[in-house]
C-alpha cells in the first residue's frame, strides 16, 4: 500500500521559567530508511530528560513502541488526541544546540487508505496540538520539580533557623541562671568579706591583747 504524507509537529522552545515561544519549521528527515517531511519541535531541555517524558507521555495512553535505528515506533496504534483511526507513529529526539532537544513526531495514516489532504491537514493539526500539550505539561513537570526542591531547601532552612532559635533561648536560660547566680555570689561574698574582715579584725586584736599583756 503507498505510503501517505507525513504528519510531524510545530517547533517550540521551552524556558526554565516555563515559557513557550512556538515556532514550527517543515524539514526532511529520514526515518525507517525512508526520507519524510517532518515538523520538528525544539524543546530547551536534555535529550535524555526529553526522550523519557516522550515515551512515558506515549506509555500513559497505553501505546508501546519498538526502537528501530533510532527512533521508536508505533505500529497500528489509535491515539484519540491526533486520530480515531490506526496509524503508526514514528517519534525521534536528538541532540539540539545548548543542550536542548529536537523532537521529531511522524503520523502515518495508511490503514484505510484515507489520503484525503483534509483529513491529512487535521491530523497535522492534532499533532501539533498533542505536541503543544506535551510541552505543556513537561513544562509543568518541571515547575513541579522545581516546587519541590524549593519546598525542601525551605523546610531545611526553616529547621536551621529554629535550630537556632532554640539554641540561642537555651543560652538564654543558661546566661540568666549564670548572671543571677553570679549575682548570689557577688552578694555572698560581700557579706562573707564582712564577716572575713570582722574575724580577722577580732584575731588581730585578740594577738594584740596577748602580747600587751605579755610585756
Amino acid at each position: 500500500m503507498k505510503r501517505t504524507k507525513i504528519s510531524l509537529l510545530t517547533l517550540i522552545t521551552l524556558f526554565f521559567t516555563g515559557s513557550l515561544l512556538a515556532q514550527a519549521r517543515t524539514v526532511s528527515t529520514r526515518i525507517e530508511n525512508e526520507d519524510r517531511n517532518a515538523v520538528v519541535v525544539e524543546i530547551y531541555h536534555p535529550l535524555n530528560y526529553t526522550e523519557h517524558a516522550l515515551q512515558a507521555r506515549l506509555q500513559q495512553e497505553g501505546l508501546t513502541g519498538i526502537l528501530v535505528n533510532g527512533s521508536i515506533i508505533y505500529k497500528g496504534v489509535t491515539l484519540s488526541e491526533i486520530s480515531r483511526d490506526k496509524m503508526d507513529l514514528y517519534t525521534r529526539v536528538e541532540h539540539g544546540d545548548n543542550n536542548s532537544s529536537l523532537v521529531y513526531l511522524s503520523v502515518s495514516r495508511n490503514y484505510n487508505g484515507d489520503s484525503n489532504l483534509d483529513a491529512e491537514g487535521t491530523v497535522t493539526r492534532n499533532t501539533e496540538a498533542f505536541l503543544d500539550a506535551f510541552v505543556k505539561d513537561l513544562s509543568n513537570r518541571i515547575s513541579d520539580v522545581a516546587i519541590t526542591g524549593d519546598l525542601k531547601a525551605a523546610g531545611k532552612s526553616e529547621k536551621q533557623y529554629q535550630k537556632l532559635l532554640d539554641e540561642q533561648r537555651d543560652l538564654e536560660q543558661k546566661r540568666s541562671k549564670i548572671d543571677s547566680r553570679l549575682a548570689d555570689i557577688q552578694h555572698q561574698l560581700t557579706i562573707s568579706k564582712v564577716d572575713r574582715d570582722r574575724t580577722r579584725s577580732a584575731v588581730d586584736n585578740a594577738q594584740a591583747t596577748k602580747a600587751n599583756n605579755n610585756n
